[in-house]
């Protein structure tokens, strides 16, 4: 399971996350929808470990990503714009990705469960 717990995240005056809390269960996908400037992005790079929150916590099966064993199979984001070519479907990049990390794609739909 994915968790934040109230977050908060500022660029010196800039406010970008305001107690940000939500889940998202196991074997799910999520997609995060807003405007520029939302925060979308610097949500999954405090996800991702890649920024530390000002407040709060984000936790990937209840400990921080940094901490988390095998890491690269528990935890898939686009962050920034992405390289998927064209002519290849959201569920192909996903069974594209998930062989590259050796991993079979459950269910008929990509979106059902994602990883065995």
């Amino acid at each position: 399971m994915i968790s934040f717990n109230n977050v908060h995240k500022a660029y010196g005056i800039n406010q970008v996350l305001r107690g940000l809390t939500f889940e998202v269960p196991d074997g799910s996908v999520t997609g995060i929808v807003g405007p520029n400037g939302s925060g979308k992005t610097t949500a999954l790079r405090i996800l991702s470990g890649l920024l530390s929150p000002d407040q709060g916590t984000a936790l990937v099966d209840g400990l921080p990503y940094r901490g988390a064993d095998d890491t690269g199979r528990t935890l898939g984001a686009f962050l920034g714009h992405s390289t998927v070519p064209a002519t290849m479907t959201g569920a192909g990049y996903l069974r594209y990705v998930a062989d590259l990390l050796g991993r079979h794609v459950n269910g008929s739909s990509p979106t059902s469960t994602l990883w065995g």
